[in-house]
């Protein structure tokens, strides 16, 4: 049915009209299998519609495709924050600063990757990645969305049974620190910007 163009537009517009409460969905605790299952639908489906840029392309233009996918991006992030203190050197203007929490089911369980997943093919069009980074509003949001990514893997030394913490939270700190949470793309218009 895909391969009929009226009736993927008609239901790519469906589906970008419903993406904030479909991503939402991500956000419910499930058992680990459903999570995944719902996970893997959710990309099985947007893979399928989103690989035509034309049609992806009119979609972010007429229905803020990308606007969408990145507030939704960022209501799942914000759920995952915690407030940290971030202490200067001279301790008077101490702030407070939130930073997502790698313990947060959201992150821990890769809840997130379904929107990432489908901001990252939005991104490998060309059409669509020159139209992102012409879009200051989206970039603001974009960069407020990595700065919670900034300081999040405050690492304190933890003495005795240090081993078994670190097995379990370092490791995910450590592989969201050092992968990032966008893979780098072979495409040179975002790959450049992405690694910024």
């Amino acid at each position: 049915m895909l391969q009929e163009t009226d009736y993927k537009q008609q239901f790519m517009e469906a589906f970008c009209s419903r993406y904030a409460k479909i991503a939402n969905l991500l956000t419910h605790r499930f058992e680990p299998d459903e999570d995944q299952k719902l996970c893997n639908r959710l990309v099985h489906a947007s893979v399928q519609l989103f690989s035509n840029e034309n049609l992806t392309f009119k979609m972010v233009q007429n229905n803020n495709l990308l606007s969408i996918i990145v507030s939704a991006l960022s209501d799942l992030i914000s759920r995952t924050l915690i407030k940290v203190d971030h202490d200067t050197e001279d301790n008077v203007n101490s702030k407070s600063l939130f930073v997502v929490n790698c313990n947060h089911d959201i992150i821990s369980h890769h809840r997130y990757w379904p929107v990432v997943s489908d901001f990252h093919n939005l991104l490998s069009h060309s059409k669509i990645a020159r139209h992102f980074l012409g879009e200051a509003a989206l970039i603001r949001r974009w960069m407020g969305i990595l700065t919670h990514f900034t300081g999040m893997n405050k690492n304190n030394q933890h003495l005795i049974v240090h081993i078994p913490y670190e097995s379990i939270v370092y490791h995910v700190r450590v592989q969201h620190r050092d992968r990032g949470i966008l893979s780098h793309h072979d495409k040179p218009v975002i790959s450049v910007y992405l690694s910024l």
